[in-house]
């Protein structure tokens, strides 16, 4: 994946405080896109910012990349004041992700698989349950 300009420097809390904090951004993005087109729910597109910052932290750490994917189940799911019908689940939201990354992350497949695999460990046992 190509990275373009400055690289920058903070302390991890302040990391984990914006990750958090755009975890429920972009839950907050793709209710309302459910909301609002309730028909699009099968083709759901988290946006590419979502896909862009995804990409970026599993480059950097997969760990921090699977984290991130719970919170922002966790924001959809159990957080949301708006209580989506079915409920979003891990599948939906990794085969929603696919179109939001970008042209050369090659990594998908990786992404997936560590997901199903570690995801239920920070978000809960079954996060494939509507």
């Amino acid at each position: 994946m190509t990275q373009t300009g400055p690289t920058v420097t903070m302390p991890q809390r302040v990391y984990r405080q914006l990750a958090a904090g755009f975890a429920i951004h972009s839950a907050e993005w793709m209710t309302g896109i459910i909301t609002r087109h309730p028909q699009h729910r099968g083709a759901l597109h988290p946006g590419d910012p979502f896909g862009t910052v995804f990409a970026w932290m599993w480059q950097d750490d997969p760990d921090q990349a699977m984290v991130f994917l719970a919170d922002t189940l966790a924001a959809l799911r159990d957080h949301n004041p708006v209580e989506l019908t079915p409920r979003v689940t891990l599948d939906e939201l990794l085969s929603s992700m696919r179109l939001a990354l970008p042209h050369d992350f090659t990594d998908y497949q990786a992404v997936v698989a560590m997901a199903r695999r570690e995801v239920p460990g920070y978000y809960g046992p079954d996060p494939n349950t509507p």
